[in-house]
């Protein structure tokens, strides 16, 4: 009969995950066995879209057409695999770009001369600003190796981190070069390299905060 052949393929479907509803007793036209069981079936709480879904995969069958399997998306492949090459190299980044110029700062006597009251270049505030970025630049590394970890274990949670880590680092550039234009107010508050990177990071954010909504890879990879 009809009903038991839409139910079989409806069957498939939910165990299949291309539908998710609530579970109901097996209806009556079972086997015993069957009934013994628990299966997914339509509910009145079920959606337009997924009705769509599954009656768009039921006629596919009908007409003996392959029916899409979104399987083969998931893994760390396709534009994924630009995100992995950013989580690894931004810490590196960070690491053998950023930090030298804190070491140079130290090493060649600048520290003292803008820190000292008694020196021409002295301001209150280059103790706690450098400090500052220090720290912060520290916990961005730590914030990478944290979201490589959810990268590679394909943590459900990836995206919002990865986004959120962009957000953060695109605010911190902002607020740094606006406490820096408190200590030198005659010098623009965007350098050209400054201006690049916020630009930079703004970009990534709109980009991959799409990508990451819209793509089904995504959606099928991030479920741990």
């Amino acid at each position: 009969m009809l009903r038991e052949r839409i139910y079989s393929r409806l069957r498939i479907y939910f165990d299949t995950g291309y539908i998710a509803t609530d579970t109901y007793p097996a209806p009556s036209f079972l086997s015993k066995q069957e009934k013994s069981e628990e299966y997914f079936l339509l509910n009145l709480n079920i959606t337009e879209e997924r009705l769509s879904k599954v009656l768009h995969l039921f006629f596919l069958e009908t007409k003996g057409e392959t029916v899409p399997d979104d399987n083969y998306l998931k893994g760390l492949g396709g534009w994924l695999i630009l995100i992995g090459l950013v989580i690894i190299l931004a810490p590196v980044r960070n690491i053998f770009i950023v930090f030298p110029v804190y070491t140079e700062l130290f090493s060649n006597g600048s520290w003292a001369q803008i820190t000292t009251p008694s020196t021409e270049s002295y301001h209150l505030l280059w103790a706690p600003v450098i400090i500052g970025e220090i720290a912060i630049n520290s916990g961005i590394i730590l914030a990478w190796l944290l979201i490589g970890f959810l990268f590679f274990s394909k943590n459900r949670i990836f995206p919002l981190c990865f986004i959120s880590l962009l957000i953060f680092s695109a605010v911190f550039i902002l607020v740094d070069a606006l406490a820096i234009n408190l200590i030198l107010p005659n010098e623009a508050i965007f350098d050209s390299n400054t201006k690049n990177e916020f630009l930079q990071f703004l970009f990534s954010i709109t980009i991959w905060g799409l990508y990451f909504r819209k793509s089904k890879r995504v959606a099928a990879t991030f479920v741990q």
